[in-house]
């Protein structure tokens, strides 16, 4: 609980869309005010979605 870490969304060519800090508290979401990107996270991992709700990447919180 506490732990915190720096996401970002990628383009397929590796491109950085947005950064934000996230907290491994269950059922949060945090939204991106640049290229509609989000990620949703909860204490399995982090998953990034464009705008249209297309998943981007997933990190699993090990």
């Amino acid at each position: 609980m506490g732990d915190s870490q720096e996401v970002a969304g990628f383009t397929l060519d590796g491109e950085v869309k947005f950064r934000t800090t996230v907290s491994w508290e269950t059922g949060r979401t945090v939204a991106s005010s640049k290229e509609d990107l989000f990620a949703v996270y909860n204490d399995q991992g982090v998953w990034l979605y464009d705008g249209e709700g297309n998943l981007i990447r997933q990190m699993i919180n090990a």
